[in-house]
């Protein structure tokens, strides 16, 4: 692949010497001898990479730079300065002008090359994912609007304002279209009916499955109809319009006010949990049948099980929860039933619902999604409370990041893929302000390489103290990446509020042994004389640490003023 280069000095010989060097790579050079003429040039060739020296005339190249940037937009060009400057204010100066990486003067030939190379497979694939991309986008453009129209009329059948006092739930869908649904309606005598089902699948095709029950569930409790009824017409309906193989697991529960009885069926849910005000749990409505839309009318039973309510159960409320939260990953594994029932029971009655969410949140902690997740409180005594508007915000928003993706990179991909430049584009394509890509940059370029390197690769970075022992470290470092057979990068991305700001939080695991975290300070110390490393993310971030064996760490960079 050729580039444009655009190398920018006002010494005529560093220029003759690199458009010389980069003419055998087999690239096309032009040329400016100051910053505006870069601007100039820049403007007018369109070049792929700049190669920009700091001090010229005219104008130096942190304004030149500065002006590029803004030119590009959203499109990435990247900027390598040259500079016999190695201070950490000068390095941070020039990324917080939007400078991309460094070539120390005098030129180390072969680094040069192996720094071009690396940015020719990143503008290449760049090209790849923007011509995908367009297509993807002409694709989404057409389809858009229908899905967004299926979401409003979903909505719009699901009513959440018809929600009665007394049911306070949280749904988390995996993606736009939710497979849990919960709805809660009143029969003409005051009786309560929860519905919460959990839709086999994701997205639209686990959403079509949910509206044969929507309406039924409402017009028959509206209309009268005790639960073994609806829930006989709800497995006939489901099992006669959906395709074979598509279930529904359910929970139908009732609660009687006036005479206190709490009845329910459970169709291959968790079980629902009575508990009272002091966490004991009074009864537990357990799983006795197949979910809806698997058996025959003839086969299909709506037996129900019974619970009741008295004065001496306090502040009793029952809870339903779905698998996504029970399956839901983290280093730990599941988050487990078990995890579920504790964090009920030790909880006050007011706080349960937001524990078991900053619970769960605490354990999935960057993991990806695999299920939509939904989970509802329904107070036994006081119905006749209205939900609190803030709260029911809070459910709806649980997870505070705007955006977030993750992906796990393999040994066999490290090999030959540059991944700063990949996860940069990635986050770029979501709207990351344009500013802020210098330092994420090197954010992610000091974390992933420290992955890599002390993670997967175990090298010691004590080897590039020695005289030459930089080339040496690299070569190693060359070396063994190349034979690596095993082992994988996680890295996870969110954007999230923290501290009561705006944030990136950058999380990044490695399956290597890891380091002993005494050793942290003593490391950094090190790698302060350097002006990278730990060091300098530490100074761009408002925290970094390091867990479980240090082969994980998690950065928090500001995106907005404290």
């Amino acid at each position: 692949m050729s580039l444009k280069i655009l190398v920018v000095d006002d010494v005529q010989v560093n220029r003759t010497i690199l458009s010389r060097f980069f003419d055998k790579l087999g690239h096309k050079v032009i040329e400016a001898g100051n910053g505006q003429d870069a601007v100039d040039m820049f403007l007018s060739e369109s070049p792929d990479i700049v190669i920009m020296d700091v001090m010229m005339p005219v104008m130096d190249g942190y304004e030149a730079t500065k002006r590029i940037k803004s030119i590009c937009g959203d499109k990435w060009v990247p900027v390598v300065f040259l500079t016999a400057l190695n201070e950490m204010d000068h390095f941070l100066k020039g990324l917080d002008i939007g400078g991309d990486d460094f070539i120390s003067k005098p030129f180390n030939f072969e680094i040069l090359a192996a720094k071009i190379k690396v940015l020719e497979r990143t503008i290449e694939l760049q090209r790849e994912l923007i011509e995908k991309s367009d297509i993807l986008r002409m694709m989404n453009a057409k389809s858009e609007g229908e899905l967004l129209l299926g979401k409003d009329v979903l909505d719009r059948l699901i009513g959440r304002e018809r929600n009665q006092s007394g049911v306070t739930s949280w749904i988390s869908p995996l993606n736009l279209f939710s497979g849990d649904i919960v709805l809660s309606a009143k029969s003409p005598d005051g009786t309560l009916h929860v519905l919460q089902a959990d839709s086999a699948g994701h997205g639209l095709s686990a959403a079509l499955a949910i509206v044969p029950a929507i309406e039924l569930f409402y017009s028959m409790t509206t209309k009268g109809f005790g639960l073994g009824a609806i829930t006989r017409e709800l497995n006939r309906k489901i099992k006669r319009l959906m395709p074979l193989g598509y279930f529904m697991t359910a929970t139908l529960l009732s609660v009687d006010y006036q005479d206190g009885i709490v009845t329910a069926w459970n169709g291959g849910n968790h079980p629902s949990l009575m508990i009272d005000g002091d966490g004991n749990i009074l009864k537990a409505f357990e799983s006795k049948h197949p979910p809806l839309g698997i058996l025959s009318d003839q086969e299909f039973s709506a037996k129900i099980e019974t619970g009741y309510l008295n004065e001496m159960q306090g502040d009793c409320r029952i809870y339903l929860y779905s698998d996504g939260i029970v399956d839901a990953e983290g280093d730990r594994g599941r988050f487990g039933q078990d995890k579920v029932i504790h964090t009920l029971c030790k909880s006050s009655p007011a706080a349960r619902l937001e524990n078991v969410r900053a619970a769960l949140d605490n354990h999935i902690a960057g993991h990806p999604r695999v299920d939509d997740m939904s989970i509802v409180e329904i107070d036994c005594v006081a119905d006749h409370l209205p939900v609190d508007p803030r709260k029911e915000e809070k459910g709806l928003n649980q997870d505070n990041a705007r955006w977030h993706f993750d992906v796990t990179i393999s040994a066999e991909h490290l090999k030959t893929l540059d991944l700063t430049p990949v996860i940069m584009n990635i986050v770029n394509s979501l709207g990351l302000d344009a500013r802020y890509n210098s330092h994420l940059f090197l954010i992610l370029s000091e974390l992933v390489n420290n992955a890599i390197d002390h993670g997967l690769l175990a090298l010691n970075s004590e080897e590039k103290h020695h005289p030459l022992g930089m080339e040496r470290y690299f070569e190693k470092r060359a070396k063994h990446l190349m034979n690596i057979v095993q082992g994988e990068i996680e890295i996870g991305i969110a954007n999230v509020i923290h501290e009561d700001r705006n944030c990136l939080r950058i999380a990044i695991r490695d399956t290597g042994v890891g380091f002993d975290l005494s050793r942290l300070k003593d490391i950094e110390q090190n790698e302060a004389k350097h002006g990278r490393g730990i060091p300098l993310v530490r100074s761009l971030c408002l925290s970094l640490d390091y867990l479980g064996s240090g082969n994980e760490a998690i950065a928090y960079y500001p995106l907005s003023e404290a």
